[in-house]
């Protein structure tokens, strides 16, 4: 009986709630076409007068809500709405128009910077001619709809890429994609352009930042990545031999690989929304940590045959493990903390935007669209490939003098032994940096090519072999026959044992 009870009040409570939604809403108006008309003047007939406008009782209506971009409900204190966009052409801004938008958030004030600004911007007509409308005198405009998305931006639209076209209907149209929008997907606002010493401070459009049509083959290839990652670190972890300095030094710069993927992973599927700067930063550091590991084998490499003959690899420095952990990890602290105090001195000034590393601003991650990746991300990466090269190279010129000293050197085959085991070593970590040093020299240059279609979808192929790295390395670096020989030895070991335990234990 309680059931039945219950069941009958949560129904009533239902249709109660349905009802009053119902009420909540204007007939033959979308939610994006209304204003907010709580103290405006209340005419005699029951009509408000807004901006100049009168709206007829019929298109009012009391609303608890608000409704956001994708469709769904947000409550909110109870409010008079307007559908005044049936009545007169309308303009969405982003924000209230002495605003400016920052970081894809409505920021500070600039009354005073308004003297400056242009105000007329093109609208395209419904008979299809183009005209120059004043924002304000010529349009109703709406100020208090809920922003697209967190992370919006401006177009220039005297750039090509950046082109688009505002319709009188509200639409929104743009060539670089041929994507039409609702005022749902994008609002205009004022924004200072500065160029060197040219200034442009006029209303553009701001929209989302445009979303890969399908995440599918990136996730499948990164998760392939990490599993690989993760196999080939345990194997390196397991095996003994494989537990020298190089291999110590290739762990802590698989990890920091296998990190930075994973947070790429989680920005991908936006499942970091909820910590996005932290987790951009922390993103940033691991995969800068792993260009400097990347820099800490090519220099105990070099280090390795920089030794006179008669003492080939046979001194290290007892900490010197101790060491290149200081340097790594040391240095990638130093880099986030730049990058984190940059961004939070200079997020709300707009004429410093392009130089900001922007964690955070188009997304979960460090930009990648201006000048400012350059100084901030491809750089530091540069300037490592540049000193591993230049480490290889030395290297390499240092063991054919190895092999010409010991040639005539008549007591040589213990020494020769150990030349050819280094000899190996540096094979084996060559051809590390020519896949990471190849795959990210791509990444560079596929970032100076940005804005160029032809060669942006030419180095697509590049981001599907960076993304497929951990891969190459577990091919490479594990399904090698002397790795493999290492793990069955390990394991006839642990049978061995265990056979010599049960007998052990039968004697018993």
């Amino acid at each position: 009986m309680l059931l039945i009870l219950s069941a009958v009040c949560v129904t009533l409570l239902n249709t109660a709630t349905l009802v009053a939604t119902e009420n909540e809403t204007i007939p033959d108006c979308d939610y994006f076409d209304t204003v907010n008309v709580t103290g405006s003047q209340r005419l005699v007939n029951g009509s408000y007068l807004y901006q100049g406008v009168v709206i007829p009782a019929e298109l009012t209506a009391e609303f608890d809500y608000r409704v956001l971009p994708d469709d769904s409900t947000e409550p909110v204190e109870r409010h008079l709405r307007g559908c005044v966009c049936q009545l007169r052409p309308c303009l969405r801004l982003c924000c209230h128009h002495s605003q400016l938008m920052a970081n894809g958030q409505c920021s500070g004030s600039v009354e005073v910077d308004l003297t400056r600004l242009n105000p007329y911007l093109s609208v395209t007509l419904d008979d299809g001619t183009v005209a120059r409308r004043h924002f304000q005198e010529e349009f109703i405009i709406q100020s208090d709809l809920p922003i697209p998305c967190n992370d919006m931006y401006p177009l220039n639209d005297q750039e090509e890429q950046d082109q688009y076209i505002v319709f009188e209907n509200g639409s929104f149209f743009r060539p670089y994609d041929s994507a039409t929008m609702s005022k749902r997907e994008y609002c205009l606002q004022a924004y200072d352009f500065r160029e060197g010493e040219t200034e442009s401070f006029r209303i553009v459009a701001h929209n989302c930042s445009i979303k890969s049509n399908s995440k599918t083959g990136k996730t499948v290839v990164i998760i392939l990545t990490l599993v690989c990652l993760a196999c080939t670190i345990t194997v390196y972890l397991k095996l003994k031999k494989l537990r020298n300095l190089h291999g110590k030094c290739f762990v802590c710069c698989l990890s920091c690989l296998f990190m930075g993927y994973l947070f790429l992973l989680m920005d991908l599927w936006e499942l970091t929304n909820a910590i996005c700067k932290p987790s951009g930063y922390i993103g940033y550091y691991f995969v800068m940590a792993n260009f400097l590991w990347l820099s800490v084998i090519s220099w105990n490499l070099h280090s390795t045959f920089s030794c006179s003959v008669s003492r080939v690899n046979r001194y290290r420095p007892k900490y010197v493990f101790l060491v290149y952990n200081v340097y790594a990890w040391g240095m990638a602290s130093v880099l986030t903390a730049v990058i984190y105090m940059v961004d939070h001195l200079v997020e709300d000034i707009p004429e410093n935007e392009p130089w900001m590393p922007g964690v955070g601003f188009y997304n979960c991650w460090i930009k990648t669209q201006d000048w400012s990746a350059m100084l901030y991300f491809f750089g530091p990466m540069l300037i490592v490939i540049i000193f591993n090269v230049t480490m290889f190279i030395l290297t390499a010129i240092r063991i054919v003098a190895v092999k010409r000293e010991l040639q005539s050197i008549v007591d040589r085959q213990e020494r020769k032994q150990k030349l050819n085991s280094d000899k190996q070593t540096y094979s084996f970590f060559l051809r590390l940096f020519v896949i990471m040093g190849l795959n990210w020299s791509l990444e560079i240059l596929s970032y100076l090519v940005q804005d160029d279609d032809i060669w942006k979808n030419v180095f697509l192929v590049a981001d599907y072999l960076n993304w497929s790295t951990g891969i190459i390395i577990f091919f490479l670096f594990v399904m090698k026959r002397s790795v493999l020989r290492l793990f069955r030895e390990r394991n006839d070991d642990e049978v061995s044992e265990e056979e010599i335990s049960l007998e052990e234990t039968q004697r018993l």
